[in-house]
């Protein structure tokens, strides 16, 4: 099936079943979101449909959603969306969920005709992705549209990068600079935590389990095996646990249960379970942690630098792969349904206290791992290759991938290929 335009934005997963005569099959389309005040339409030929197949909108009423059925299309309308809906055509189903973004204006004033953008943590820090209007001489504005979290940002006025004058509050960006912070949440709404417990067979296929907390009485709970929706015949709570029963392979589509959970104001993140692969990178709920700042397993490998300018803060503190090990053998990644372990660079890092480049001119030192001094040797702070070696046994037992981070396009000035082949550093400093 054809994607969907890129000018279309409603969140969707599509389960579009076929006529009888094609024999080809539907995979879902990638998902995409409707923000707050737009609208879109949706043609049969967009959606991989015949164009005599008729699209109409069943089920509950959405809020702030309307749906509009047009000769061989559907066209939704958008304020201020929240929670799921289910959308039949005559082939198959198609599962809504709203954006639940909220508007956010920035606002700058300055001299007139200048060209003024913001950028962040919510656009890639792309300086040209965001203009600012000038809407009269010197006042310039912009509206955008962001999910709920903590964001950092900055303007760009011509060539200079400048806080907020409006926001008093600033965050260090790490490198000696500072970005201005925006909390964004949204008026309403609430997130329900789903967490998977596992798979049975049963008569009728396999039983799946899920956790279920802050959902609230009687949540509405949307589903697709394969590319096909689940009936709310088969889904079922005791207590906070949801129990979905499947066949043993989907009508049509990947062997896949994709969930999620909605009420008055709330929804879960979307749920995936793959049963014909064995783990899905994709799909993977990773934990990242940084030794240094995780656990002390091992106190006799404390090696912290003494420095009169050196911040405690910015001095090794003693995590190490001793402590990661232990809360792998008491369960603590697994009872949060961690799959997926990213461990920071563990590599041999500079010792000492080292001055920062721009100002304020702070001293810290390599706990990080981003200032590696060799590319095989092992940090003695963290343990050595044994201990290494037990950490990702012990992961892979508890059928926990390890995602181990490595420094590939710098090192540290005490690094030896600094001295061996100098043609390969420039001269900028970081």
């Amino acid at each position: 099936m054809s994607s969907l335009p890129r000018t279309v934005s409603v969140l969707l997963l599509l389960a579009l079943g076929l006529l009888s005569t094609v024999a080809a099959m539907v995979e879902l389309t990638p998902v995409l979101t409707l923000n707050p005040g737009e609208s879109t339409r949706f043609t049969n030929a967009s959606l991989g449909l015949s164009p005599t197949s008729t699209l109409s909108a069943t089920g509950p009423a959405l809020d702030h959603v309307s749906m509009t059925a047009m000769p061989g299309s559907l066209e939704l309308a958008c304020d201020a969306p929240f929670g799921w809906q289910v959308l039949e055509s005559k082939d198959g189903d198609v599962l809504l969920r709203s954006g639940g973004r909220v508007p956010v204006d920035f606002v700058h004033d300055g001299e007139p005709g200048q060209n003024v953008f913001v950028f962040g943590s919510f656009n890639g820090w792309n300086r040209g992705a965001n203009t600012l209007e000038e809407l009269t001489p010197g006042h310039y504005s912009t509206r955008v549209a962001l999910e709920s979290g903590d964001y950092e940002y900055l303007f760009k006025v011509g060539d200079r990068e400048l806080l907020d004058p409006s926001n008093p509050d600033s965050v260090s960006n790490g490198m000696g600079g500072f970005n201005s912070p925006l909390k964004v949440r949204a008026a309403q709404g609430s997130t329900i935590h789903v967490r998977r417990l596992g798979w049975r067979a049963v008569a009728e296929g396999r039983c799946v389990s899920f956790l279920c907390e802050g959902q609230g009485s009687a949540p509405r709970v949307s589903a697709l095996h394969g590319n096909r929706r689940v009936e709310a015949t088969a889904v079922s709570f005791v207590g906070d646990t949801l129990r979905v029963t499947i066949a043993s392979s989907p009508r049509m589509g990947p062997d896949i249960l994709r969930l999620a959970l909605s009420g008055p104001g709330s929804a879960s993140s979307l749920q995936t379970i793959w049963f014909d692969r064995d783990f899905v990178w994709e799909d993977g709920l990773v934990y990242a942690l940084m030794p240094d700042r995780f656990r002390n397993g091992d106190p006799d490998n404390d090696r912290p630098v003494s420095h009169p300018e050196l911040s405690e803060r910015a001095n090794w503190q003693g995590g190490d792969l001793a402590g990661i090990l232990k809360c792998l053998q008491e369960g603590y990644f697994s009872n949060l349904g961690v799959n997926t372990l990213w461990i920071y660079p563990l590599n041999l890092a500079a010792d000492g206290a080292w001055r920062e480049f721009p100002e304020p001119h702070r001293m810290y030192t390599g706990y990080h791992g981003y200032w590696p001094v060799s590319d095989r040797k092992l940090e003695p702070r963290f343990g050595d290759e044994e201990l290494f070696t037990q950490v990702v046994a012990e992961a892979h037992r508890r059928g926990i991938k390890v995602l181990l981070d490595f420094v590939s396009n710098h090192v540290h000035e005490d690094h030896p290929w600094v001295r061996q082949h100098p043609d390969w550093f420039s001269q900028l400093a970081l």
